[in-house]
């Protein structure tokens, strides 16, 4: 079976389309060519600073709601009012840096940027003929993590979520496939493309668990009702299918503009354990790391207490 990969809407040939999606689309490519001519460093700089100021002017609402989870589920980092405002203002800054910072990822591997803690176990499962899933957190700059892993002989395959915008969505293709990522549709055969890759055992599955869909972030649960659908149902069991090993795995921003990728220990989950205790304990694995990192996480500005 010859492995599917994104292909990019076609440039829209309709005024309507035009209007809607080239001035964007223009934007947002002079700005990644205009970044990738900075330094590495100057280019976080840059995404931080305009991500402080744009955040609270275009997000309130939801920066408010994220000031409120903070208070929750993180008291220490909201003990005071200065305390919170910078919790805060990292969030804004680290939303910003993360979108300037796709300029640049290409540059940070050879750069000597990226260290990646825990892939011996990864390489030792691959040498063995395991299949490999990671989950994924979407903390930092999580797109480092496949960047690095593809340095190191470990492509990634990758279930993602396109751009509405289909010129930016022609550019995150672009940039993922230049860094060895091969992007999966999120249409109704990206769970059978996992299977094949697994099966296949060429390439890593990445699945990011904290995903976006329905009008919810999925998972963590983080005090909420649980669910068993959404990605992190999906990685459990692709799993139990497969006999994967699977890997929780994100990233973490460094002092002097590095990144360390880190893959924790792996999972491994039986075929006739039930789903949701499944889900539960690989839940159990990753909500620790999104509070540790909760004001880098990226859903942080989406999640609703009540759905």
């Amino acid at each position: 079976m010859i492995p599917r990969k994104a292909v990019p809407p076609p440039i829209p040939g309709g005024w309507r389309d035009w209007l809607r999606d080239a001035p964007l689309g223009l934007v947002n490519g002079a700005v990644h060519g205009a970044l990738r001519l900075l330094p590495i460093d100057s280019v976080t700089a840059v995404g931080s600073w305009l991500g402080r100021r744009l955040v609270p002017r275009l997000q309130a609402m939801r920066l408010a709601r994220a000031g409120e989870h903070i208070r929750a589920l993180r008291p220490d980092l909201a003990d005071t009012p200065d305390a919170q405002a910078a919790a805060l203002r990292r969030m804004a800054g680290s939303l910003g840096a993360l979108h300037a910072e796709f300029a640049m990822l290409e540059r940070l591997g050879p750069a000597g940027r990226v260290e990646v803690e825990g892939v011996e176990a990864l390489q030792a499962a691959r040498a063995a003929g395991r299949p490999i899933l990671i989950a994924g957190l979407h903390v930092t700059n999580w797109e480092v993590m496949p960047a690095a892993l593809a340095r190191l002989g470990l492509p990634c395959a990758m279930i993602y979520a396109p751009p509405r915008n289909r010129f930016t969505h022609r550019l995150a293709i672009r940039v993922r496939s230049r860094l060895g990522t091969r992007c999966i549709p999120p249409d109704r055969l990206a769970a059978r493309e996992a299977l094949r890759v697994l099966r296949a055992g060429e390439e890593c599955m990445l699945i990011f668990v904290d995903e976006f869909s329905g009008g919810r972030v999925q998972a963590p649960r983080l005090g909420r009702a649980a669910t068993q659908t959404g990605n992190i149902g999906l990685v459990c069991r692709l799993a139990a299918t497969t006999g994967a090993l699977v890997f929780p795995g994100h990233v973490e921003r460094l002092p002097a503009g590095r990144f360390r990728v880190v893959l924790a220990p792996p999972s491994e989950f039986s075929s006739g354990a039930p789903l949701a205790a499944q889900v539960a304990a690989l839940e159990a694995r990753l909500a620790p790391t999104i509070l540790r990192f909760l004001p880098d996480w990226y859903f942080l500005l989406l999640l609703r207490r009540d759905r």
